[in-house]
């Protein structure tokens, strides 16, 4: 999506839970107490590359969050996008392993479409 390759680590922010979206393929992630999300810390980031992906995270909001490297246990501040959907469109819980074989539709759908146009 950068057009570049980044950096990152192991991480987890605590107090969240990645929910799947009604009627999409992607996650959204909203407060949950006691839960946690496991992803990835993309280090490196320009003020360039952070605005596309703003421009691509429509329907969130980024908010700064405290985040645990898995690596070594060091609190960082992060980056994470938040839900600011209707959060009656979020339920369950969201899966890697069950998206992966849905990416090419995915890739494919009118929301990533659309997105490629206004970068």
């Amino acid at each position: 999506m950068l057009g570049r390759p980044t950096t990152g680590l192991l991480g987890t922010i605590t107090g969240y839970h990645r929910y799947c979206v009604k009627g999409e393929y992607f996650p959204a992630i909203s407060k949950k107490e006691g839960s946690t999300v496991d992803g990835m810390l993309i280090y490196g980031l320009s003020d360039d590359d952070i605005n596309k992906l703003d421009a691509f995270e429509t329907g969130y909001v980024r908010i700064k969050v405290p985040a645990r490297q898995a690596s070594d246990g060091v609190v960082v501040d992060a980056f994470t996008y938040l839900w600011n959907g209707n959060e009656d469109d979020l339920h369950g819980s969201w899966v890697l392993e069950e998206f992966e074989p849905n990416i090419q539709n995915f890739l494919d759908s009118e929301y990533v479409k659309e997105k490629e146009k206004e970068r």
